[in-house]
């Protein structure tokens, strides 16, 4: 999905869509898989992969994104 010969993203499009390169993101994401076990992929009580360490991060990526959207919306309406 994100890497490889099928990702739905080339570079250009990454860039357009995730606000970084493709490059940094993988950074990021190596480093925060190394670091925190709840980024790696797990497989399920039932034997199912889980979600994987691009998901994840990607998920945690988009979330503090819309946090800080949101704070800085707050912030010029309490002027």
């Amino acid at each position: 999905y994100f890497c490889g010969a099928n990702s739905t993203y080339n570079d250009k499009d990454f860039r357009c869509r995730f606000r970084m390169r493709r490059l940094f993101f993988e950074d990021i994401r190596r480093k925060v898989e190394a670091r925190n076990p709840y980024f790696r992929q797990k497989v399920d009580c039932c034997g199912e992969l889980g979600a994987s360490s691009y998901q994840k991060v990607m998920a945690a990526h988009e979330l503090k994104n819309n946090l800080v959207e949101h704070l800085w919306s707050r912030q010029g309406s309490a002027k």
